[in-house]
């Protein structure tokens, strides 16, 4: 029935490397922006730890399908857990790896921009994540615009509960054009982590 994405809509989806070719199926006129899951990032290099995945990202043509649906195209970057956080947030002599490594995935493809999923952030580096995101944006501005690209788009995950005290989104707002609440269902009958149904049996 419906053929177009209705006015300031943003329909945001995510596209496992495991899911292989079921992009083939995907409705790109109905999605504003796909996010290709991921670029997983060595905390200890700043690069890319599953080489494997991304042989998708350079070479398969669902990049080239959903642009030309002018459906934006970004790469996934994440890094989880507490103790990989702390690594690579302490050191950024490896940001700087992984922005160039991302810079020239992107730019090669013509991709729009970036997903950053950084989860488990402690609190005791918001302020060093800030600066990441900071400097990521500056990076990709600079970059695309020597290749004479449109602005980089910055989508960030944030966590409906757990650990979301330590994403500053006031100080994170003016580098992110879109934050994507982590809209998960109960890992466990006890604890929620992301978020909770609007009837919670517990406190949340």
């Amino acid at each position: 029935t419906f053929k177009t994405i209705k006015e300031n809509r943003e329909v945001f989806g995510w596209h496992p490397y495991w899911m292989g070719s079921s992009w083939e199926q995907y409705p790109f006129d109905l999605l504003s922006t796909l996010s290709y899951f991921t670029y997983a990032v060595n905390p200890k290099t700043g690069l890319n730890q599953n080489p494997d995945h991304l042989d998708q990202w350079n070479n398969s043509a669902l990049i080239d399908s959903a642009k030309v649906k002018n459906t934006r195209v970004l790469l996934n970057v994440s890094l989880h857990g507490k103790n990989n956080q702390k690594t690579f947030l302490s050191n950024p002599l490896l940001w700087n790896n992984l922005y160039n490594d991302v810079s020239k995935l992107l730019i090669d493809r013509n991709a729009d921009g970036i997903d950053l999923n950084f989860e488990d952030l402690p609190s005791s580096h918001s302020s060093a994540y800030i600066s990441f995101v900071s400097g990521f944006k500056q990076f990709l501005n600079v970059q695309f615009q020597n290749s004479n690209k449109a602005s980089p788009f910055i989508s960030l995950t944030l966590p409906a509960h757990k650990d979301r005290k330590s994403y500053v989104i006031q100080k994170l707002n003016p580098h992110v054009d879109l934050f994507v609440v982590m809209g998960y269902d109960y890992n466990s009958t006890t604890s929620p982590d992301a978020i909770s149904p609007l009837q919670a049996e517990g406190n949340f």
